[in-house]
């Protein structure tokens, strides 16, 4: 059985981690701490661990980190590249440019995009896509120029009826 004053730490009950995607000067600065308490080039044990904890972020993204700040040293770099591979290389890729998807929405027929499942389905381009392009460009409108008919003599004779009852229930 442990005794009271020795307290077992795990690493979630001090950081609850998250996975998590480290800015250029997060990553400068857990370097640069790494640097402060290494020793002749090399770390102490649990550094790794300490440093993951104090970001909170897994100890292999800060293993990784160093291996690439010391490779990049190694190779003859002035100064240790610690900025992230990320930029640029994520996220889904784009398919088609904003103004591929204007041009071919604009040579559908008139008639054929009076609403955005037609349009969809004349243009061959996602619905969803055609949200999002409206959304982020703006330069995409939906329009809309249709006069409305007039009323019926059978949907007068009902809106009066509506009207008057509102007359009956009151007292007038």
């Amino acid at each position: 059985m442990p005794s009271a004053s020795r307290a077992t730490v795990t690493s979630s009950a001090l950081s609850p981690r998250r996975p998590r995607n480290l800015s250029d000067v997060d990553r400068r600065m857990i370097y640069e701490r790494l640097l402060e308490i290494s020793v002749d080039g090399k770390l102490p044990r649990g550094a790794f661990v300490k440093a993951a904890l104090h970001v909170g972020c897994h100890a292999r993204t800060i293993s990784r980190l160093w291996d690439q700040a010391r490779a990049s040293i190694a190779a003859g770099s002035a100064v240790a590249d610690t900025s992230a591979k990320m930029k640029g290389n994520c996220g889904p890729k784009v398919k088609r440019q904003p103004s591929e998807i204007e041009a071919t929405i604009k040579a559908v027929a008139h008639h054929d995009r009076q609403t955005l499942r037609s349009t969809a389905f004349h243009s061959k381009i996602p619905k969803t896509i055609i949200i999002r392009h409206m959304a982020k460009e703006k330069t995409l409108k939906g329009r809309s120029n249709r006069v409305k008919p007039l009323l019926t003599e059978y949907n007068k004779k009902a809106r009066l009826k509506f009207a008057f009852n509102f007359f009956l229930r009151s007292g007038l």
